[in-house]
């Protein structure tokens, strides 16, 4: 994992926030762009599934573990083969990261039993994350919240 961590700093990319796991720009965009952005999207076309977890859980939708796992793991297959310099053709597919897939879903599991009103409350702010980002006519995201982001104060004058 520290490798993995290095490895995101020496490529200028966000590390972890150990207080909040699986929440990152990244993860939120890939979310949108694979389950939320079209409207035969699996996100927008079973929308009310999210709806029934949250009559379940803490009253809020919430992202699936396996929806979440298997962007992470993309995620972490994308890294692997850029850290080891795959050419374009690489693939992701098969059972080629079921271990890495498996281990999301474990830790998700543990957490869920652990801490399950944080794991729940987690999960509902990833989807309500995922859900602010907007597909504008010009194909460009905006995100209600884009400012909060910045060190506006931070910035120099000149």
């Amino acid at each position: 994992m520290q490798s993995l961590i290095g490895f995101l700093q020496a490529a200028g990319l966000p590390s972890p926030n150990r207080q909040k796991p699986y929440q990152t720009q990244p993860v939120f965009l890939i979310l949108h762009e694979v389950f939320f952005k079209q409207l035969k999207s699996v996100g927008v076309q079973f929308s009310q599934r999210f709806c029934d977890i949250a009559k379940n859980k803490g009253g809020r939708p919430e992202i699936p573990i396996p929806m979440l796992a298997i962007v992470c793991t993309a995620i972490r297959a994308t890294l692997l083969a850029k850290r080891n310099k795959s050419n374009d053709d690489f693939k992701f597919m098969g059972n080629q990261f079921l271990d890495i897939y498996n281990h999301h879903v474990s830790l998700l599991g543990s957490i869920q039993k652990k801490v399950p009103v944080k794991f729940h409350k987690m999960m509902s702010d990833i989807y309500e994350e995922v859900n602010r980002f907007h597909h504008s006519i010009s194909g460009a995201y905006d995100q209600d919240d884009s400012l909060s982001f910045l060190d506006l104060d931070g910035m120099d004058d000149e």
